[in-house]
């Protein structure tokens, strides 16, 4: 049986931290996809931002300090997605409140599997209509090797496919990975 792995938002972080801890754990893996992976010093600093909180990102980083013994800024998956060992795809929404496209850009540059390189599998790239964040998903699957698809899905923006399973497309990611992970 062929398996896959999809990590949201600080679940991607962990991810990335668990792989380079502990690689055998991850030996039947075969895909990984990382949605909207956080970076600790950039979702203190909008968060500071967003609510005007002056001195907010230092009080914080100062509070987790004394609670974890970590900085925030040490605590990106960037720095430890290098350990990541296969095809992985990694996708953010572009002008998303709690990080900026530098940090989720780090995270997809430390991986070293290219996506020309994921081939033979099959992809599918799944994107709302009107996600900020399409591009992503055009581009790689621009430069993906066959077997591929790109599937839009109509009135979809990208945080709709969160949550709003009246748009999901479940029967899509039903016949992807019936056929291609049995």
């Amino acid at each position: 049986m062929k398996k896959a792995l999809l990590s949201v938002c600080l679940g991607a972080n962990s991810t990335a931290v668990a792989w380079t801890k502990h690689p055998e754990e991850f030996a039947e893996i075969q895909a990984n996809v990382m949605l909207q992976p956080l970076e600790g010093r950039s979702i203190g600093e909008q968060f500071s931002k967003a609510l005007g909180f002056e001195g907010g990102y230092d009080r914080l980083d100062q509070a987790v300090l004394e609670r974890t013994g970590f900085h925030l800024a040490e605590q990106s998956p960037a720095k430890y997605a290098s350990a990541i060992t296969m095809p992985t795809l990694v996708a953010q929404e572009h002008d998303d409140v709690m990080t900026i496209p530098e940090a989720v850009q780090a995270v997809h540059d430390a991986i070293p599997v290219e996506v020309a390189s994921i081939s033979p599998g099959a992809l599918l790239f799944v994107v709302g209509e009107h996600a900020q964040s399409r591009y992503f998903s055009e581009d790689a699957c621009e430069l993906a090797a066959e077997p591929k698809e790109l599937y839009v899905v109509p009135g979809a923006n990208h945080v709709d496919l969160y949550d709003r399973t009246d748009l999901i497309p479940f029967d899509k990611l039903e016949e992807f990975f019936t056929k291609n992970l049995a």
